[in-house]
């Protein structure tokens, strides 16, 4: 049994979100080893808007429209105002929006009114699935999905879209990656068999989350000799986690190959 303590502040290149280990011995597993990862503790430092996120994609009306986020932390509040400003400046927009946060009910609700030469226009998200096939658009990249679900109601001509939750925190799970150590014993959310472990994100920013393996789970090695080891924190869509704002990754690796 070997037991390595590694951390993304000894890296030699890279930062917490993609970064290499150095070993100070050759490390050899043999085909048939095992390895595991316990005391992960990860700096939740993740802006809400990052370079994953920063778009958005509406309908005014019959109108496709897109707008873009500046990356950085928000609460519900600077949100809300950001949404309505970024959306009222989206090239070509001609209706109006206001958004609002109620601190009451949580929800955060955004109105549209159309302009006044088309009464009948609604306001709309474009789904990720629709923003797929967005003319000129090969990675969206879209803000929808941290927005969440909304319910849509009317008030004269006005589209009134209310969002019951809108969590501040972009992640809910992460994975810790490695293209050394990855295996085909391993399937990761998109197939890939670089994933190591999942990370559930239940901390919030400016804390530090904890993490462990299963009991009594160990991931089968096809056997490697390296002198240093590679390590990614991802999201669910095998985005590198944006970590600008600073936080490190530090974990024990366990390494079984049956010596003493």
């Amino acid at each position: 049994m070997r037991l390595l303590y590694l951390s993304s502040k000894n890296a030699i290149t890279g930062n917490a979100s993609s970064f290499e280990v150095p070993l100070t011995r050759t490390l050899s597993v043999v085909e048939g080893g095992r390895f595991r990862i316990d005391q992960l503790r990860l700096g939740v430092a993740f802006m809400l808007v990052n370079a994953n996120n920063r778009n958005l994609y509406i309908f005014e009306g019959p109108n496709a429209r897109s707008a873009q986020l500046e990356i950085g932390q928000y609460d519900s509040q600077s949100l809300a105002t950001t949404l309505a400003f970024v959306l009222n400046a989206a090239p070509g927009m001609m209706g109006r929006v206001t958004c609002a946060y109620s601190v009451v009910s949580a929800c955060t609700v955004l109105t549209y009114t159309p302009p006044a030469a088309h009464p009948d226009w609604q306001f709309s998200l474009a789904t990720d699935d629709v923003v797929q096939h967005w003319p000129g658009i090969e990675a969206p990249k879209s803000f929808t999905s941290v927005l969440g679900g909304y319910i849509t109601t009317m008030n004269g001509s006005s589209s009134i879209l209310t969002f019951r939750f809108i969590s501040m925190q972009p992640y809910d799970v992460l994975y810790l990656c490695s293209q050394r150590l990855g295996s085909t014993a391993i399937q990761g959310p998109r197939g890939s068999s670089d994933t190591l472990m999942q990370i559930v994100v239940n901390q919030p920013f400016g804390s530090v989350q904890e993490a462990s393996m299963p009991v009594d789970v160990w991931i089968s090695c096809e056997g490697l000799t390296c002198h240093r080891l590679d390590f990614q924190l991802k999201d669910s869509a095998g985005n590198l986690v944006d970590m600008s704002l600073g936080g490190d990754v530090s974990f024990l690796l366990s390494i079984d190959d049956g010596n003493s």
